[in-house]
């Protein structure tokens, strides 16, 4: 096996996999190579991906299911808006994978190694990558393999968005698959901000999710206590099949990403593609995907590929907010959907917003507990 490649993908998980397919015209327009190594290239387990969008994106023909009119519902209140001209999207990770192994399958300019990668070095010149004892070389690496954070708690805030959700179906048409619930904040609150995500697919089917942002992940069987005492009793659903399960926990820090050191670029949630604030990810990572490829076509190294700017600072102060108020979270959300449009809430948080957008969103949050955590944010940035 060859062991230089014009470009090299540590890792083929989504960030991988999505750079690989915005590189996809520039390999083949200038017969170049792209090695793909990861641990092994088997999916095994079907996980759903959401975000929200105007266009239509790459992959938008993978969306399983899509909605016009989304939920946030907290204390009684139901907020049903309308977000067009966005449309919030389900893509499963399986259709990805599978899509994504049959183009880079059909394509001579990408290959495979399957290994356990130990090392990542660079000279400035030659980046090296060390899979099962093998070398491989290139001018330029691109690595979504998570490493270790040395914590600095009384300088950053930690905590996880855990969640464990059932693909269930009923045999009565019980839901309403034209509206999805973003947050249904009708669960305790006493460990952190806990909501249910519910994702109809059609009159029986529906991805229920219980979702968490706390320091710790749950057990099993917590999890699973909590999503039947909200399909038995929130949803009145007596009788139901799981018909797929998925869990995981995405960091929410606003510890610093390093962009990556020479021609080694980290990209993902490695390289800081995951909002600090919500835990989502796969725009981001498009987004992230994008400069990369255009960033290269003008042959440049791509570096600053996400610039979180003020932004950063914005998650940075909500995250210190929910870190030192557990029970506050549902308010601010419910409130930040309830106060604002909806294409405005969106544009935010996907970090797009004008500062008068900025402007008109923070004029409708609870003033005192964010400007105690923006004092708090601004007395730890001193701390080394």
């Amino acid at each position: 096996m060859d062991v230089y490649y014009d470009y090299i993908i540590a890792g083929a998980g989504c960030a991988g996999r999505s750079l690989g397919v915005h590189l996809l015209p520039l390999l083949e327009q200038r017969n170049q190579r792209l090695l793909i190594i990861d641990s092994s290239f088997e999916h095994l387990v079907n996980k759903t991906w959401c975000f929200w969008e105007k266009e239509t994106g790459i992959f938008d023909h993978l969306v399983h299911c899509r909605w016009d009119h989304v939920n946030v519902i907290h204390q009684g209140q139901k907020l049903t808006m309308d977000i067009r001209p966005y449309r919030y999207k389900m893509i499963r990770s399986m259709d990805f994978y599978d899509y994504t192994s049959f183009l880079f399958d059909a394509s001579p300019q990408v290959h495979y190694f399957t290994g356990h990668v130990t090392s990542l070095t660079s000279d400035g010149q030659l980046a090296t990558v060390i899979a099962d004892g093998k070398p491989f070389y290139t001018t330029c690496l691109f690595n979504s393999i998570p490493g270790t954070i040395m914590q600095q708690p009384k300088k950053f805030n930690y905590l996880l968005q855990h969640f464990k959700g059932w693909t269930i179906s009923t045999t009565e048409a019980l839901f309403d698959p034209l509206q999805a619930t973003l947050m249904d904040f009708s669960v305790a609150q006493e460990d952190g901000t806990a909501f249910i995500y519910l994702l109809p697919t059609s009159e029986t089917t529906a991805l229920v999710e219980y979702t968490e942002f706390s320091t710790q992940r749950l057990s099993d069987s917590e999890y699973e206590r909590r999503l039947i005492a909200y399909i038995t009793g929130r949803l009145g659903i007596s009788e139901f099949a799981i018909l797929e399960e998925e869990s995981g926990a995405i960091p929410m820090t606003d510890h610093p990403f390093s962009a990556g050191n020479k021609n080694i670029i980290n990209i993902g949630t490695t390289g800081g593609a995951t909002k600090a604030s919500s835990g989502y990810t796969f725009s981001f990572i498009q987004s992230q995907s994008l400069k990369i490829a255009a960033a290269l076509r003008d042959d440049k190294l791509p570096t600053d590929t996400l610039q979180p700017g003020r932004f950063g600072f914005y998650d940075a102060i909500l995250l210190d907010v929910l870190s030192s108020n557990k029970t506050i979270g549902a308010d601010i959300f419910f409130r930040l959907f309830k106060c604002s449009p909806p294409e405005r809430v969106l544009r935010f948080l996907d970090n797009k917003s004008s500062l008068l957008d900025e402007g008109r969103i923070f004029l409708r949050l609870p003033k005192t507990v964010f400007t105690k955590s923006l004092i708090n944010k601004i007395r730890r940035s001193f701390i080394h």
